[in-house]
C-alpha cells in the first residue's frame, strides 16, 4: 500500500487518466486497500463474534423464533419507541454525537494557525500535520467515550438491579 501510494505522490505526472486505465488503477488501489485492511477486519469480526461468546457463552434457543401476535402489535412497538429506555438511549447517542464533535471542533481549532498556512507548505509537513491532527481528535475521541462508556456501563447496571428487585407484592407473597 505504501508503494501505492508513494507512486501517487512522488509521480503523480507519470499516472495515466485514460477511461480503461482510470479502471486498472482504481482495481489496483482497491485491492492494496483490501489487502491492507483484511488483517484488522478479520481481527474485528473475531472479536465481534467472541465477545458475545465470552460474556454469555453459546446460546441456541428456539424461543425467540416461536410465531407470537404480540411481536407485530402496533400499540406495543409504539410503547417500546417511546419508553423510557427508548427515550436514554437517544439522549445517551446524541450526547456521544455531540461530545465527538466537540471533541473534534477543540481539536481543530486550537490547530487553526496551522491549517491556515498549508497552501504554502510542503507535501510532506502537510502530511505530518494531518496526522499528528487525526492523532489528537482520535486520542480525544477515545478518553470521551472511554469516559461515556464508564457511566453508561454503571447506568445499565443500576437498571439492571433495578429491574431485578422485587415488587411489594412478590415480597408479601414470599414471606407467607
Amino acid at each position: 500500500m505504501l508503494r501505492d501510494l508513494r507512486r501517487f505522490l512522488e509521480r503523480p505526472h507519470d499516472i495515466a487518466f485514460g477511461h480503461e486505465s482510470i479502471g486498472l488503477l482504481l482495481s489496483e488501489v482497491s485491492l492494496g486497500i483490501g489487502v491492507a485492511l483484511f488483517l484488522p477486519m478479520l481481527l474485528f469480526v473475531a472479536a465481534a463474534i467472541a465477545a458475545p461468546l465470552v460474556q454469555h457463552g453459546l446460546i441456541f434457543t428456539t424461543e425467540k423464533m416461536k410465531p407470537s401476535l404480540d411481536k407485530i402489535s402496533p400499540l406495543g412497538g409504539l410503547k417500546k419507541m417511546f419508553s423510557l429506555r427508548s427515550i436514554t438511549e437517544l439522549i445517551k447517542g446524541l450526547l456521544k454525537i455531540t461530545m465527538v464533535a466537540t471533541v473534534a471542533l477543540i481539536v481543530i481549532n486550537s490547530s487553526l494557525k496551522d491549517l491556515n498556512h498549508i497552501p504554502h507548505m510542503e507535501l510532506v509537513t502537510v502530511l505530518d500535520l494531518m496526522f499528528l491532527l487525526t492523532l489528537k481528535i482520535f486520542g480525544g475521541v477515545v478518553i470521551i467515550l472511554t469516559a461515556l462508556a464508564l457511566f453508561d456501563y454503571m447506568y445499565q447496571s443500576f437498571e439492571h438491579r433495578k429491574k431485578l428487585r422485587m415488587t411489594r407484592q412478590e415480597v408479601r407473597d414470599e414471606q407467607k
